[in-house]
């Protein structure tokens, strides 16, 4: 145990953020008074060296002991430390662990095992870092941490690029939790851009799954990176002004339409969630993680068939009568019914995470068809998220769509 003298003269909190301009100022220095963070003060803190200790050999001076540099530096593992503790009472404060028949159908699946893939790969510490600090920092409105969390995540996501282009069988398992933490955040931001995504090339959707097979929840991200795609060519037909390329465009989007339903509904019924125990009538169900499970990959199922069905809408001709399973309004009514499970206080902030994308295009669709007036279905869903406390949350997001205007597919 040493000492480590000429380092840095910054107060606690400076050095781990690494940043400089600490003026030193005691009790507490003033760059962190005027960022609102706690000032860790200037006490030396002690540092902790490995070293081995060899037998000394006759007429061979003392080289002294080699430092061994440790597999993470302590601040870093301190600095994580933290993180993942506000991470996980924050995240999931009910429990860590999804219960193993519903696994396959969450993203948050992965927590369970969690602990030992963030001890062994530095990637998944990284993208876990991001996650942690983004989280803190919507929590806190800390905008240093929603900051940092969006470096670590830019500087993940590039690493998992490399690691994509020069793959060895030891990082496959890597790669695939890489890939379910990405593409979820990756394709909502894409559909509501409505701008194609590389998750959507073939070998995203192959390479990392060689050795490991897809889950129910891998199978519908699938389809969902393939609209993003859908919606930018619909722009790109309502720009053309030559009627008869608009035309070919217009029965060329109709036929992509067709084909994505049809997988859709196969999806559904070959691996979607049927046990009539999830009825997913959530304002009578006593909150579990089973439900929370089904929930979630429902609503992302539901959220999807509106993006489709209203699409149809607009590409099938007017003669053409259609069925009345492809009336988006139908699964509105089951995505606002979901939400109280959601919006639950022990789902935590993972079930706000979950309900964002669903409720986005839930509520851009009843404002394109039905403009601000308050239905059935909006009804339960602010009133869902008034009661978890995050009702400022859809507020903010009605804003915007009042600024942008009435959203179709």
């Amino acid at each position: 145990m040493v000492g480590v003298p000429g380092r840095s003269k910054s107060c606690g909190t400076c050095r781990i953020r690494k940043k400089g301009g600490c003026d030193e100022k005691r009790p507490s220095c003033g760059q962190c008074i005027k960022l609102g963070l706690k000032c860790d003060g200037y006490e030396r803190q002690l540092r902790f060296i490995n070293f081995s200790v060899e037998p000394r050999k006759a007429g061979r001076s003392d080289k002294g002991s080699p430092q061994v540099t440790l597999q993470v530096p302590l601040a870093r593992a301190a600095y994580a430390e933290k993180y993942l503790g506000i991470f996980w009472s924050s995240y999931l404060p009910t429990d860590k662990h999804f219960p193993a028949q519903m696994m396959m159908y969450v993203s948050g699946g992965w927590t369970n095992s969690l602990p030992q893939l963030y001890l062994n790969s530095p990637d998944i510490q990284k993208i876990l870092l991001a996650i942690c600090l983004s989280t803190a920092g919507r929590i806190s409105n800390n905008r240093w941490e929603k900051e940092e969390g969006l470096r670590y995540y830019m500087e993940s996501l590039s690493e998992m690029s490399a690691a994509l282009a020069n793959r060895t069988r030891g990082n496959i398992v890597t790669l695939c939790v890489m890939s379910r933490l990405y593409s979820l955040y990756e394709t909502t931001c894409a559909v509501q851009a409505r701008k194609r995504i590389i998750l959507s090339n073939p070998e995203w959707k192959t390479i990392p799954w060689n050795e490991i097979p897809k889950t129910p929840k891998d199978l519908l991200i699938d389809i969902l990176v393939e609209i993003p795609t859908f919606l930018e060519n619909m722009d790109t037909m309502r720009a053309c002004l030559d009627q008869e390329i608009r035309e070919f465009q217009r029965r060329d989007l109709l036929q992509s339409c067709w084909e994505l339903e049809k997988e859709l509904v196969s999806w559904r019924i070959e691996v979607g969630i049927t046990d009539p125990t999830y009825s997913l009538d959530a304002e009578h169900s006593t909150f579990s993680l089973d439900y929370l499970a089904a929930c979630h990959i429902m609503c992302l199922y539901w959220a999807i068939c509106i993006i489709l069905y209203s699409s149809l809408r607009i590409l099938s001709c007017p003669q053409v009568i259609l069925p009345p399973q492809t009336d988006p309004r139908i699964y509105c009514g089951r995505i606002a019914k979901a939400m109280p499970l959601l919006l639950h206080p022990q789902s935590g902030a993972y079930g706000v995470h979950l309900a964002s994308f669903p409720v986005a295009i839930s509520l851009m669709y009843l404002n394109a068809v039905a403009g601000d007036a308050i239905c059935e279905e909006k009804r339960i869903i602010f009133e869902a998220f008034r009661r978890s406390g995050h009702g400022e949350t859809v507020e903010r997001f009605l804003q915007s769509l009042r600024r942008r205007g009435a959203w179709s597919p």
